[in-house]
């Protein structure tokens, strides 16, 4: 599946809740970990790591999300889909920004 996805071949649903459930559970490990070890006065070099992690799954699964968001019945659903993606990525950003 993950290579198909990757090509663009596979359904947007598949991506979407099998790709993308996972990836929103790893991510907020990853966030725990994160706020865990800040509070723990941990150095910034155990934090990268975690945060490269982070972005990765992020990029891998917003561009595998678009590519595969064509692959609907109904093109509404692509739309939703793409409409999602930039707007979640803007909030992100937002957040980043907002929170350092």
């Amino acid at each position: 599946m993950l290579k198909n996805a990757w090509a663009g071949n596979e359904p947007l649903w598949k991506v979407w809740w099998g790709l993308g459930i996972p990836t929103g559970a790893a991510m907020f490990l990853i966030n725990v970990c994160v706020r865990y070890a800040v509070h723990l006065s941990t150095p910034n070099i155990y934090l990268v790591p975690l945060l490269c992690v982070q972005l990765v799954l992020i990029a891998a699964w917003v561009r595998t999300a678009w590519i595969c968001a064509p692959n609907v019945r109904h093109r509404l659903w692509m739309y939703l889909a793409r409409t999602w993606l930039v707007l979640w990525l803007l909030s992100q950003v937002q957040q980043a920004l907002q929170h350092g």
